[in-house]
């Protein structure tokens, strides 16, 4: 590419395959609920290595807010990964009531080092169950 992006005229733009995916799935929730299709394509990417694609696909999972049957229970694993608890938290927070099953893991990162996995977890409690939330010492 950088070859041909010295010939005159020239000008090849190129993102790594991983950027792409990232970027794709990161796409689809700025969809919303109008990318209800993809929800089977994004949970397969959530069984992927690659974090870019997986936290998109988190963030894009609770923007779209379909199939909570099968996305709450698929999100839940990721508040223990400390590359994307925080993008779950949000995505779950989505879901509102309909993720109280993901309470009990959430609580423990009221107490994360990560002020933005702190602030995450604080309004995905409040969303899901405020009295939990309250009892949590969530203002």
């Amino acid at each position: 590419i950088e070859v041909l992006n010295g010939l005159p005229g020239n000008k090849i733009y190129f993102v790594e395959a991983e950027g792409r995916r990232s970027g794709a799935a990161w796409g689809l929730g700025e969809l919303g609920p109008a990318a209800k299709a993809a929800v089977p394509a994004l949970v397969e990417a959530l069984k992927g290595k690659d974090s870019g694609v997986y936290q998109s696909a988190i963030g894009s999972l609770g923007k779209i807010h379909s199939d909570p049957e099968v996305v709450i229970p698929a999100l839940i694993p990721f508040l223990t990964n400390e590359d994307a608890n925080e993008a779950a938290a949000v995505a779950l927070g989505d879901f509102g009531s309909l993720a109280k099953e993901a309470v009990p893991k959430i609580i423990p990162l009221l107490k994360s080092q990560e002020i933005d996995t702190r602030i995450a977890a604080r309004a995905a409690l409040k969303k899901i169950d405020p009295m939990a939330a309250a009892n949590s010492g969530v203002k």
